[in-house]
């Protein structure tokens, strides 16, 4: 079955065939939700790519007369974590839609909210910031 230690081209390599990066402007928040998901009917395989990614959340999709579908997703804190891995390994068209996703995130608005959202908003614009600022650095 191979090793069970996967490498990021590895993993850069099945999130370029089966993983997509979403970017969610929902009407009632001002600001951007970010979603990485993978999913196929490979449960190892995604079992693999959650080990590799170390966050997220695998969920069972059945859909009879079909094989279960099996999908890794991360959101906002996480999803960056996993785009900061991933994004120097990309191709052009997924490098662009992380790119477009850590823009959208770097923008965030911070609100006062009860519950300490603001502190998360604030970390994940913060963490898209120095993404961003590292990948540019190192490309120039």
């Amino acid at each position: 079955m191979g090793s069970t230690h996967k490498t990021t081209e590895w993993a850069a390599g099945l999130f370029e065939g089966e993983g997509s990066t979403v970017i969610k402007r929902p009407i009632t928040r001002p600001n951007p939700v970010i979603m990485l998901s993978l999913g196929m009917t490979d449960k190892d395989v995604v079992d693999q790519f959650a080990a590799w990614a170390r966050v997220g959340t695998i969920y069972e999709t059945p859909r009879p007369p079909w094989k279960t579908l099996w999908l890794w997703k991360a959101n906002g804190f996480e999803a960056l974590i996993t785009i900061d891995r991933l994004w120097p390994h990309m191709g052009q068209r997924r490098a662009y839609k992380m790119a477009e996703a850590l823009l959208a995130a770097s923008l965030t608005e911070i609100t006062a909210t009860r519950g300490g959202k603001d502190k998360l908003q604030r970390r994940n614009k913060e963490m898209a910031v120095s993404i961003l600022e590292r990948h540019h650095r190192l490309n120039t």
